[in-house]
């Protein structure tokens, strides 16, 4: 194109649509229990373009409900399209809203497509400005000369795919002028757009390459060698010219639109901050305005301001205002037990020296009781090795323990109110290891999402916030030094844990907001309540329960298991002839086949292969591979499971504390891990 300035025309509603199906498996909803993956994906691309490519000027164009002069033309017209999802039309008025408050011009007119208010404004401006079309609708491809191009918006870049009349050769097949014609030809089942009965899309490129246009094909039909295509043709020569007429777009609508009124603007607007606010989309409220929301802004209720009050929270704060609160005193915390106490229900997230939770050391409690509100309790704990003075003993500052059972532990064992957790297992054993057993598990926010969707790609808590509620969570690692190897968030400024951990709590009560209307209107309601719920707490005291590990037998198996590898192996040198490297997969090859003269029967990157498979099968043909087979065996019986289980039993209980699983296989069976 040329040096001149850009004006990129959006088609709305095909942005829209893309954005509502893109997270059609598992919607956008927030906190109030709307819908937002329309409103969130159409503002992501509309950001991101501006980020991008910085245009000079910009408008979206959108479809109106009016019929259209192409209905008058053909009373079939889209009439297979399906209705709108009602879900999408509700988030349209909000798109529309968010628009106005980023100065965005927004152009529809009854009687005409997007699409015709596009080729009007591309071709009335062009000499102006260089216009660049965002939309995945080919029919905009027509469009395309050395003035307009059309950007195809990719999954992670919305500018990634260009394309101009060089790229559309390349792509399709087609210059821009063929487009029409080609698409009279092939028909759009989209829109009901007929074309010729069957004429597929290899035949009409063919056609095209060998005729150039539609009015040229039909001026010599004679000459189509296919006498079944011809036919085709022939009978379908009406429909390709409707088709055309319906295809071609209108680049001369009456629309009042003047260049300088879609000058771009400052999207920053106060307007447009309090619209992400309110939809509770955190991260592009960061991304827009480059920061989180001043702290006097702490009183909205949908809490996205939560990050910046938890930079103020080292100060201290009573415990009932809005934002993310350190409780560092016994006053503090007498405050927030009592507003426990009156709550309905809470969610709660524990902060540790360790994944596991039957040796994790307790470093603090994040609470939540209302979207946006949140508060953490440091608790007082010492890092190092006291007893034997081999590491220095450092007191990491907090709460004491017991003054904190003293105000939480009677709420926390209650039935009521109702405790809310992501994985809230973990946290539980955690606690009640620290003497602060909670009483009613009512809501896990990981198993509600593994029951709407046990395909998704991930569970956790990160994942559920970007997924659900459009929030890039506070990543654990951006916690530490990039080099720093033992990661013990005890030694973590508090302040800046009190931003994570809250922001943990929160979430996860948002997320219980969200999935509960989902659970209520889904099949998985009963299995979810009845099953899963009460099943996590007989699995929390399964783990906590653990399993006796008779560790003198295992001494002795591994004794016997250690003189049976030693006697195979010596078997194995005396029909070979000579000692190697049983283990080296390299010296095993030369021996097999070169030494003993085997026959291989796979061959990887790396030369034969020696797997059980080929070994199984050579077991019949010398007793090598059957003894390589049982050395195998007995060597991974020993190393997995004989000489390492007796190193998880725990000391305190002398017993192996694994973790059962429940929302890790797609088929719901449980797992289990470590061991």
């Amino acid at each position: 194109m040329s040096g001149k300035m850009t004006l990129y025309l959006v088609d709305g509603h095909a942005i829209a649509f893309r954005s509502y199906y893109a997270f059609i498996r598992q919607p956008l909803v927030n906190s109030k229990g709307e819908e937002t993956s329309a409103v969130f994906g159409f503002l992501n691309t509309v950001v991101s373009l501006i980020d991008a490519a910085k245009p000079d000027y910009l408008a979206v164009v959108f479809d109106t409900a009016a019929k259209t002069f192409r209905h008058e033309q053909f009373k079939a017209y889209k009439a297979n399209r399906v209705e709108m999802p009602e879900s999408l039309a509700l988030q349209l008025p909000r798109i529309y809203e968010a628009l106005d408050a980023m100065n965005v011009p927004q152009y529809s007119m009854d009687g005409y497509e997007a699409d015709d208010l596009i080729a009007t404004l591309s071709r009335r401006l062009q000499g102006e400005v260089d216009v660049k079309v965002i939309s995945s609708d080919k029919d905009l491809l027509q469009l395309i000369n050395d003035n307009i191009h059309v950007i195809r918006p990719g999954k992670t870049n919305v500018v990634e795919t260009e394309v101009d009349a060089d790229s559309l050769v390349e792509l399709m097949g087609l210059r821009p002028d063929q487009i029409v014609d080609y698409l009279s030809l092939v028909g759009d089942s989209s829109d009901n757009i007929p074309g010729v009965r069957g004429v597929g899309q290899k035949t009409a490129l063919k056609l095209l390459k060998e005729h150039g246009s539609l009015d040229e094909l039909y001026a010599n039909l004679d000459s189509v060698e296919s006498p079944t295509v011809r036919g085709k043709l022939e009978n379908g020569r009406g429909s390709a010219y409707l088709s055309r007429e319906l295809i071609t777009l209108d680049d001369d609508v009456p629309i009042s639109a003047a260049l300088d009124d879609m000058a771009r603007g400052d999207i920053r607007t106060e307007a447009f901050r309090e619209f992400l606010k309110n939809e509770e989309f955190g991260r592009l409220l960061k991304q827009v305005f480059r920061e989180g929301p001043p702290a006097a802004e702490a009183e909205n209720e949908t809490g996205e301001t939560g990050e910046t009050a938890a930079a103020d929270s080292g100060r201290g704060g009573d415990p009932g205002q809005s934002g993310y609160q350190l409780v560092d005193t016994p006053d503090r915390l007498q405050t927030l037990a009592k507003r426990l106490r009156g709550a309905g229900e809470f969610a709660v997230d524990v902060e540790t020296s360790s994944l596991d939770p039957m040796r994790a050391v307790l470093a603090g409690i994040s609470i939540a009781m209302e979207p946006g509100v949140a508060y953490y309790i440091p608790v007082e704990s010492v890092i190092g090795d006291t007893g034997l003075g081999l590491v220095p003993a450092e007191k990491v500052p907090g709460l004491p323990l017991d003054v904190v059972r003293e105000h939480l532990g009677p709420v926390f064992a209650a039935k009521t109110p109702g405790k809310i957790g992501q994985n809230i297992k973990y946290d539980a054993i955690v606690l009640e290891r620290a003497g602060l057993p909670l009483g009613d598990l009512t809501f896990d926010t990981m198993i509600a999402s593994y029951c709407l969707d046990p395909a998704r790609r991930s569970h956790g808590l990160d994942a559920l916030a970007s997924d659900v509620m459009g929030h890039e969570m506070i990543p654990f690692a951006s916690l530490f030094e990039a080099r720093t190897r033992e990661k013990d968030i005890r030694k973590v400024p508090v302040d800046r844990v009190c931003e994570y951990a809250c922001e943990d709590a929160d979430y996860t009560l948002r997320l219980k907001h969200a999935f509960t209307p989902m659970l209520e209107a889904s099949q998985v309601r009963s299995l979810f309540y009845d099953v899963e719920m009460p099943l996590e707490s007989v699995l929390m005291r399964m783990e906590t329960t653990g399993v006796r590990v008779d560790t003198a037998f295992l001494a002795g198996l591994s004794r016997g298991y250690a003189e049976r590898v030693g006697g195979i192996e010596e078997q194995i040198y005396r029909l070979v002839g000579e000692r190697f490297n049983i283990n080296s997969t390299q010296q095993l090859r030369r021996v097999l086949f070169d030494k003993l003269g085997l026959a291989p029967a796979r061959k990887t990157k790396t030369g034969y292969s020696t797997d059980v498979d080929v070994l199984t099968a050579l077991a019949d043909e010398h007793d090598v591979p059957r003894l390589l087979l049982e050395f195998r065996q007995l060597v991974k019986l020993k190393n997995t499971y004989v000489d390492a289980i007796p190193k998880l039993v725990h000391p305190e209980t002398g017993r192996v504390h694994t973790s059962y699983n429940q929302a890790v296989a797609s088929t719901g069976r449980l797992s289990s891990s470590d061991p």
